[in-house]
């Protein structure tokens, strides 16, 4: 990182309220969304985040913000509540800004930045590396959920509209293949045919939210294994990042989002599709912690169509 960068970087966490000197800002080159950077400071005992918000994505970053601090604040109670000694541990904490006490700061060229607290001793992870550890991580996307039962979720914008909305992606989907502006549509034809001929799957959660068989829940619906904090002692996830994209939407989402993720054999990106195929044991072990951790909240309905929730999302990806 250049220098004038990290000054600049170090001039914007001055915008914060922090109770130490910071002295050096390191990134994190993992993230693909937002800009996001290690905070350290003179006391090496205090750290924090700092995050640059793609505003490109979300256009509605007040109200993403909002989502946060009214998500977070919530959760930070009810663990208080529950006798949680480390509830500040358990989830985001923002650090407002120092001139106006606001929960995000706009440079002086438009760019929106936000700060949170460093959360010590964990650690989030790119792959999976055994059934034992999706367990957990399926345990702490299924605990965040169950106590967000609860939570009011028309208090939430939505931050991306129709984001898993495979309705509207697979119309959108028929005017580009119509259009082929790139006039590429002949060398994909074999995949827009394996699409179209699951035109019926891209309706079925949709249809049924709408038809009141499956209910409506305050989900993350990015619940990929490198947004789950996992406790460096005890190997349980101990806090869920990452939540610009939480909305009202189906749990069928989040458990799908999971298992396209972490059951894979390959990562996201990989071109080979001979290395890509499921694991049926990263698929057992998350669903068995998800589903447990819910502890009875889910209906017969959301636990048979699960298995649909990942072929759903596998498809829309």
């Amino acid at each position: 990182m250049k220098l004038e960068f990290k000054e600049q970087l170090l001039s914007i966490v001055k915008q914060f309220k922090i109770d130490a000197t910071p002295i050096n800002v390191n990134e994190i080159i993992s993230g693909h969304i937002n800009g996001t950077y290690v905070v350290e400071c003179a006391d090496a005992s205090n750290k924090y985040i700092l995050q640059k918000v793609n505003i490109g994505i979300f256009k509605n970053y007040d109200g993403l913000m909002n989502n946060i601090e009214i998500l977070t604040s919530f959760l930070r109670d009810k663990y208080t509540r529950m006798g949680y000694e480390d509830s500040d541990r358990r989830t985001l904490h923002i650090i407002r800004t120092l001139r106006d006490n606001a929960l995000y700061h706009v440079d002086e060229y438009g760019f929106v930045w936000r700060m949170y607290d460093f959360i010590y001793g964990a650690t989030c992870y790119q792959k999976v590396e055994s059934a034992d550890m999706f367990k957990k991580v399926g345990a702490a996307f299924g605990g965040f959920q169950r106590d967000l039962a609860d939570f009011d979720a028309s208090k939430l914008v939505e931050t991306i509209p129709n984001f898993h909305n495979t309705v509207d992606r697979f119309e959108k989907l028929m005017i580009s293949i119509k259009a082929d502006k790139a006039n590429r549509l002949s060398s994909v034809i074999d995949e827009v045919k394996f699409v179209l001929e699951r035109k019926a799957l891209c309706s079925y959660i949709v249809d049924r939210i709408a038809n009141g068989i499956l209910p409506l829940r305050v989900t993350h619906n990015d619940t990929k294994l490198n947004n789950i904090m996992i406790d460096d002692v005890t190997g349980e996830g101990i806090c869920v990042i990452d939540l610009d994209t939480v909305m009202p939407g189906s749990v069928l989402y989040d458990f799908g989002d999971s298992i396209r993720f972490g059951a894979s054999s390959a990562a996201e990106d990989e071109t080979d599709l001979e290395k890509v195929f499921m694991r049926e044991e990263m698929f057992s072990a998350f669903a068995d912690g998800f589903v447990n951790a819910l502890n009875g909240a889910l209906s017969t309905e959301e636990i048979l169509d699960l298995p649909i929730g990942a072929i759903i999302i596998t498809l829309e990806t």
